[in-house]
């Protein structure tokens, strides 16, 4: 009853300077990532209200060649981990899925790995979970549109903070419709 969220918010895809020409000039269109170690399962990726995040991860991947995409996005029906409801689908998905992998042939469960920090980046067990989820409510006639979660990354600003310094809300739009507008991030002015 509650995870249908149609406030419009801010959000900024890290990608190429041509691919933030060609989407502004609607050249092309900004494609789904299905890797097997995505965050959050498969989707259109996002830094919810993070300019900064975004263009830290693009210029960490592509160099001279970063750039920052800002949207407008209503998250429509979300899968947001930020919200009890949805936490409480993890374990029974995950416990599925090892069923699943129990009685196929499958060589290999899903793992996250390469951990930085204590923190994984290559999550291929979480988005597996999600994946299942996602496909599960599909098939249920209730699909989501989006996946939103917070992540915590990066080091403690001092000892014992209960923050990171890469902390941020990650978005996986799943139904581009919810992409209401493409925008170029302007730079901030003098007052």
């Amino acid at each position: 009853m509650y995870s249908k969220k149609d406030n419009l918010i801010i959000a900024f895809h890290g990608c190429k300077k041509s691919t933030l020409e060609q989407v502004l000039n609607h050249k092309s269109e900004i494609r789904q990532s299905s890797n097997d170690y995505d965050w959050l399962g498969s989707g259109i990726y996002f830094w919810e209200w993070n300019h900064q995040r975004a263009w830290e991860w693009a210029n960490k991947k592509y160099g001279n060649e970063a750039a920052v995409l800002g949207a407008i996005i209503s998250l429509g029906t979300c899968l947001d981990f930020l919200d009890t409801t949805y936490l409480n689908l993890l374990q029974p998905a995950y416990l599925r899925l090892q069923e699943t992998y129990g009685s196929s042939n499958y060589n290999e469960f899903p793992k996250n790995t390469g951990f930085i920090d204590g923190i994984p980046t290559y999550r291929s067990l979480d988005c597996a979970v999600i994946n299942l989820i996602i496909r599960d409510a599909k098939r249920q006639g209730q699909p989501f549109d989006s996946v939103r979660a917070a992540f915590w990354e990066g080091k403690e600003p001092y000892p014992h903070a209960g923050f990171k310094t890469a902390n941020h809300i990650q978005l996986s739009i799943i139904n581009s419709n919810c992409i209401k507008g493409f925008f170029l991030p302007r730079e901030r002015t003098s007052a």
